[in-house]
């Protein structure tokens, strides 16, 4: 008996919790809303099957946005031109002059059309971070890079759905 009213105590705590966090605009990391008005639309990317264009697609199917593979047939095109990852050193030992720290940049250019027209025209997330290298720690260093990499991705999508939020409810 005890601990059936412990569960349904728990349970009407976490019920309690859940509405207050959501009361208060608490959103998960990572969450994005999506204009749930947007017109059926055509994702073009550089790339449709590597990179950014797939989780964008993935993310816009998830939220209920009616997907089309053909162009002639979308009212919202969203065009991902181009996407950059690029690494440069950005110090070097001073006894041994070999890297120490590099810095990475992710790019992805983009742009938003309605109905043949310019809603957006080409606009860049650009995104930065730097992390020590150890030469003793290669393969680990490299799983960092591409975590890193992977990071700045997802938070390059979230800004552009949060853009296109933005436009949507204007227009």
């Amino acid at each position: 008996m005890t601990s059936q009213i412990s569960r349904i105590g728990f349970t009407l705590l976490l019920a309690v919790s859940i509405l207050i966090l959501e009361g208060c605009g608490f959103r998960m990391r990572g969450s994005v809303d999506v204009p749930v008005d947007m017109p059926t639309t055509f994702v073009q990317g550089a790339d449709q099957y590597r990179g950014i264009t797939p989780a964008i697609k993935r993310i816009l199917r998830g939220s209920g946005v009616n997907l089309t593979e053909d162009p002639k047939q979308a009212e919202l095109v969203l065009k991902i031109y181009d996407e950059k990852q690029t690494r440069r050193v950005l110090s070097v030992g001073a006894s041994n002059a070999k890297v120490r720290e590099y810095e990475l940049n992710y790019q992805v250019d983009f742009g938003l059309e309605r109905s043949g027209k310019a809603l957006v025209d080409r606009q860049t997330i650009s995104l930065m971070r730097d992390y020590t290298f150890d030469e003793t720690a290669v393969n680990a260093k490299r799983n960092e890079e591409n975590m890193l990499y992977k990071d700045m991705q997802s938070n390059a999508i979230r800004q552009l759905l949060q853009r296109v939020q933005i436009i949507m409810a204007k227009n």
